[in-house]
């Protein structure tokens, strides 16, 4: 089995997008309903400041976004496995669809293979 997790941070990112959950969280499912994962369950923790922590669990892992207003920050965090095929390339295309919600004028990202 192999899995790619593609995981960074997101800085001066738009900052309507890291208070409006609901939009921001509708598009997030339907990009992963389009890339072909398959989401099981999910979570969503709106904190007083506004910000947010929304996963979802995939039945090939998982995807996290992580939102802190006062910063215009977002961490993202997508890991795909599975044992019939690559995923690589899925990872990493949801991770950036994802990471262009929010605008961000500077994206560090890492990648890991597992």
């Amino acid at each position: 089995m192999q899995g790619t997790h593609v995981f960074g941070e997101l800085t001066m990112c738009e900052r309507a997008s890291l208070i409006d959950v609901q939009r921001v969280t509708e598009r997030v499912k339907a990009i992963v309903d389009a890339s072909g994962l398959s989401r099981v369950a999910e979570t969503c923790h709106v904190f007083p400041n506004g910000g947010y922590t929304f996963v979802i669990c995939l039945a090939e892992s998982h995807l996290a976004v992580h939102t802190w207003v006062d910063e215009r920050l977002v961490t993202l965090d997508v890991f795909a496995c599975n044992v019939v095929r690559d995923q690589s390339s899925v990872a990493r295309e949801v991770f950036n669809s994802v990471a262009e919600i929010f605008q961000p004028e500077h994206t560090h990202v890492q990648e890991v293979i597992r």
